[in-house]
């Protein structure tokens, strides 16, 4: 039985993977109802909401949100303050490439060993071949 360990994503891959959570409408998804989950609580005029204009205004503003995210990387929302990233973990898991441990990020970014650390995100933990199941022939 072979050991498992970490190996480090090639830069195409990290790349990809980068690329995906760019396009990941699911962050503009959650903004976008939450804005209109506050603006359905308002105080409106008596009458019916008109579900109309509801559903446009929702569909727009999940449009730029999500564009705004493909394009500059960022929630642009019109608002005073900063403009708001993708979620990101308060203290970012490392690994070392040295010695391979993992450990969270350090204001040196260095290992005790001396190495830099990378984000975890560009490394994958591999098993042993068996682990990965049998393989399925092409039919």
């Amino acid at each position: 039985m072979a050991d498992a360990m970490w190996i480090r994503r090639s830069s195409t891959e990290i790349e990809q993977r980068k690329r995906r959570q760019r396009f990941s409408p699911v962050g503009a998804l959650g903004i976008t109802t939450f804005i209109m989950l506050l603006v359905w609580l308002l105080p409106r005029h008596s009458g019916s909401t008109h579900w109309k204009a509801f559903a446009l205004t929702f569909l727009t503003c999940f449009v730029l949100l999500y564009v705004s995210h493909v394009l500059v990387g960022r929630y642009l929302i019109p608002l005073p303050g900063p403009s708001y990233g993708p979620p990101t973990a308060l203290i970012l898991n490392m690994i070392c490439p040295l010695c391979r441990t993992t450990q969270p990020d350090t204001d040196s970014h260095t290992c005790q060993c001396g190495g830099q650390l990378e984000p975890l995100d560009h490394w994958r933990w591999v098993e042993d071949d068996k682990a990965k199941g049998p393989s399925t022939p092409a039919i």
